[in-house]
């Protein structure tokens, strides 16, 4: 999280800090001139040479450029439980200086883990304390200067009710940016900017995007300007000259930047972007409606976009069978027609279940991105409504599907309990909980633990005669702090250690590059063991009959309908599918993804 001024120029100062940032760049330094390089020359280095380098010694690679930066990308960090178990595993120090003030601050209750939104939200509740302890008279520094602008930016001119809802912090793409959309094109834009006091300038201080139109607003004067914090309105300013890095998330700057022909852009079209979320419509005739007039108001005197989005609700009210007429949608591009079976497509979709899976009515949710669920179908009883989660998926391959959101599902039908899983689903449901429970890397390791036979078991309880760690004290922290001494104390004997136990099994051993990484350079040294350990955990839960039957029987107590979008040329296929009459698997991205385990589902035809 943000912390005021004077917390970090404290944390700048502490030489415990200073120490722990110089030993840093001493190892980087040697890994530099391993490589024919030195830490003079870190700055001029490719974006992909600092990211390798820098591995398992700073959050990002700008980390490592000084001090200020040092402390800055941690105070910013997205709060993720992954990002703060690395903060802590390689910054201790750092970690503790930070929490040291936090604990400072009066009222503040949110922890370091805590998401991204809760952090930013937390930063405009301090804005009031920090308001206070501001002199007047005083100049402002320019990280004020620039969080002034933030919050002109973000609370006057696009009126939001905080930074956060406008603002992507330092560890979303790119860089710390404001991200909201003006339409038109680049004149436009600055037209509308110039109004506030601002300049739209192209380009950036760094990436943003690959997408969409890059840019930076400068004052081109001093801007007073009023918020209100908890009903209390503050008075502050911005300086002229102070910068703030924009993003253009439209069609328009997407066409500019990428050179294809585009209209829409991704979630425009969804319920949500077209205003519909967390609303009910108890007829087929209502919703389309209600969609005909959000196209409307959304795109008012455009009757190139209106004509065919209208023609779309009324193609998808006759069809029946599985296939939707697109020859009105033909007159936009290919890269449209995606976006319209993704976002336009739930709507779509809404209006094919209500004809053809004989459903009363729908709801949208009001979270925009609910897991799993984009519609609920709505059914009468004589004791009310029932509700069917729908899952809308776009493209010709079926669901991802996370672990976590089968637990939520099964808690939002009330069905998570001990009592309301049955026996065959249980022996899954164990692994969902250590997964759920855990961080990425700990639920690899507590997946293992749970398989106590069978290769599950060998394969723990070699790496703990390896490691001289019982299985039942392993844990992240024990592991990386062996990995760690014994590369520090032998590198030689640390890769002979690991490749006696890679011996020991004939799947998901290191890759080539991954082993150099860890075994020469000594970058992130626990993936020698993590990694490993999340393939060998694919396998061997999708090699275990029992696990696949027990899964397959946990995910069917989910009444959740998939219904699969796909452009085809002139039609859209719609498929309907019960988690019921699928099967599933285990699947992994990769240790460097960082993801929990998850699982496919796999249709019968």
């Amino acid at each position: 999280m943000n912390l005021p001024q004077q917390s970090i120029e404290q944390i700048l100062g502490s030489s415990a800090v200073n120490r722990e940032f110089g030993e840093k760049i001493k190892e980087l330094d040697r890994r530099l001139k391993m490589n024919g390089m030195s830490y003079p020359g870190y700055e001029s280095m490719t974006d992909r040479q600092q990211e390798i380098l820098t591995q398992g010694l700073f959050l990002e690679p700008e980390s490592a450029i000084g001090m200020d930066e040092y402390v800055k990308t941690a105070v910013d960090n997205c709060g993720c439980e992954d990002v703060k178990e690395d903060l802590h595993h390689h910054s201790p120090v750092l970690m503790r200086e930070i929490e040291t003030e936090k604990e400072k601050l009066p009222d503040l209750k949110i922890r370091i883990g805590e998401s991204l939104s809760g952090l930013d939200q937390a930063i405009d509740l301090l804005l009031e304390q920090i308001l206070q302890e501001q002199e007047p008279e005083t100049e402002t520094t320019p990280e004020e200067a620039v969080q002034n602008l933030e919050r002109y930016a973000a609370m006057v001119i696009f009126k939001k009710p905080n930074v956060s809802s406008a603002i992507k912090a330092a560890s979303q793409r790119g860089g710390r940016h404001l991200r909201q959309q003006v339409p038109g094109d680049n004149k436009a834009v600055a037209a509308f900017f110039k109004k506030y006091g601002l300049s739209l300038e192209k380009g950036a201080a760094y990436d943003l995007s690959s997408k969409y139109g890059e840019f930076t607003l400068e004052a081109t004067k001093d801007i007073p300007f009023k918020i209100k914090v908890k009903g209390k309105e503050y008075e502050l300013s911005v300086p002229k000259g102070t910068k703030l890095p924009y993003v253009n998330p439209t069609a328009a700057s997407s066409a500019e930047k990428t050179g294809k022909e585009i209209t829409f852009v991704t979630k425009e079209l969804s319920p949500d972007g077209l205003g519909l979320s967390g609303k009910t419509f108890d007829s087929v005739e209502s919703l389309i409606k209600a969609a005909a007039a959000a196209v409307k108001e959304k795109y008012p005197n455009q009757p190139e976009k209106i004509g065919p989005l209208t023609e779309l609700l009324k193609d998808a009210y006759a069809s029946k069978g599985n296939r939707l007429d697109l020859s009105e949608a033909l007159v936009f591009g290919r890269e449209d027609l995606a976006t319209i079976s993704k976002d336009y497509g739930e709507i779509l979709a809404a209006i094919w279940a209500i004809n053809n899976l004989e459903f009363s009515g729908v709801e949208f949710p009001a979270a925009s991105n609910e897991p799993l669920i984009d519609i609920y179908g709505l059914t009468d009883t004589k004791g009310g409504v029932d509700k069917t989660p729908i899952s809308v998926k776009s493209g010709k391959v079926g669901g991802k599907v996370s672990i976590v959101n089968i637990i939520e599902a099964l808690a939002k039908q009330g069905s998570a309990g001990d009592d309301a899983v049955d026996n065959d689903a249980e022996y899954a449901m164990d692994v969902f909980r250590a997964v759920e429970q855990s961080s990425a890397k700990e639920g690899l390791i507590a997946v293992h633990k749970l398989m106590n036979d069978g290769q599950g078991s060998k394969i723990i309880n070699e790496l703990s005669e390896v490691i001289g760690i019982s299985v039942a004290k392993m844990d992240l922290k024990s592991i990386q702090n062996w990995t760690n001494n014994s590369f520090a104390e032998d590198p030689a004997k640390f890769k002979e250690d690991m490749d006696n136990w890679y011996s020991k099994f004939t799947y998901g051993k290191p890759k080539e590059k991954f082993r150099r990484t860890v075994f020469e350079q000594g970058i992130d040294t626990r993936g020698a063991i993590l990694s490993p350990l999340g393939f060998n955990a694919v396998v061997l839960l999708n090699g275990d009959q029992q696990m696949k039957d027990s899964l397959t029987s946990l995910a069917r107590q989910v009444l959740l309908l998939q219904a699969k979008v796909n452009v085809k040329k002139a039609f859209m296929e719609i498929r309907a599918d019960y988690f019921k009459d699928a099967k599933f698997k285990f699947n992994w991205t990769g240790y460097q993804a960082g993801n929990k385990l998850g699982f496919n589902m796999d249709f019968t035809e």
